[in-house]
């Protein structure tokens, strides 16, 4: 389906049954995800889906992991994807974000990690609690920490894997009503090129992933009768006159995760259109 005020020829999912993850997969493009496992946290999430279905579709062993409450979600989605489980951790408890991600480790070592975007606080700074903002930092960026930590420990003895954190392109400061989303997203990166710098000599790979304006179904509920304008907005102030797609996001994560990407390491790779 088109969005009212797209330019010609600009798809946008708006379809609440759009499936993500729905590209022809071609295994050989992917060096090495054959029969590793990887495992993505808030998988859940419209790009947690489309990677999840990529890797699965390259032969990867796929662990989803999300809250608790979308357990039953979870485990329906692991009947499409014939090699995966489902493991639910409450992200906003770093005690039992490390529990799932060391119950990983010890049951079944995990080569590739995948850390997706968290929920955003938006608040004008002046109407921002420091709790608020507090808990911005926690849900972003603790999380990927302790997670990141406990499944590095099965890496290092295997002397390779590779960890991908996503965040959104906040960081840059560009809009308003971000404050604690852009501190946390470029907490992100600079976690990501510390782990990278220590993990090296292990033969752990770090990268990050700076997201823009993802279409996703979600925009529907987001937005309302307003939908069509925030899509004309969006691709007005892109270079690329398309919307990105999950799609287009996973690709860059299964090449970051594969081995075609061997020698890149505490890189932050931005996929925004040309903002």
């Amino acid at each position: 389906m088109k969005s009212p005020n797209a330019e010609p020829g600009v798809d946008f999912p708006v379809d609440p049954h759009w499936k993500a993850g729905a590209r022809p997969i071609f295994a050989e493009a992917f060096e090495g995800l054959a029969g590793r496992h990887v495992a993505v946290t808030r998988a859940l999430s419209t790009m947690g889906r489309s990677q999840a279905a990529m890797l699965n579709a390259a032969g990867a062993r796929v662990t989803l992991l999300d809250v608790p409450a979308l357990s039953h979600e979870g485990t329906d989605l692991t009947r499409d994807l014939p090699t995966s489980r489902f493991l639910a951790v409450d992200f906003n408890v770093a005690a039992d974000a490390e529990r799932a991600a060391s119950l990983l480790a010890a049951e079944d070592p995990v080569d590739v990690l995948v850390n997706n975007v968290a929920p955003e606080i938006k608040l004008p700074f002046r109407q921002l609690s420091v709790d608020d903002f507090e808990m911005q930092i926690h849900n972003t960026c603790t999380a990927d920490l302790v997670t990141s930590r406990a499944i590095a420990t099965g890496m290092k003895s295997r002397g390779r894997g590779s960890i991908v954190n996503l965040c959104a392109v906040t960081h840059h400061g560009e809009w308003n009503g971000y404050v604690s989303y852009a501190a946390s997203n470029g907490a992100i990166i600079g976690l990501t090129r510390s782990l990278a710098r220590e993990l090296g000599e292990h033969g752990i790979r770090v990268n990050s992933i700076s997201v823009g304006a993802v279409a996703s179904p979600a925009e529907i509920r987001i937005f309302g009768d307003r939908l069509g304008d925030y899509d004309a907005w969006v691709v007005r102030n892109q270079c690329l006159k398309r919307r990105i797609r999950p799609e287009d996001v996973a690709d860059l994560v299964m090449f970051l995760a594969s081995d075609r990407s061997s020698m890149i390491t505490g890189q932050n790779l931005v996929i925004d259109g040309g903002w």
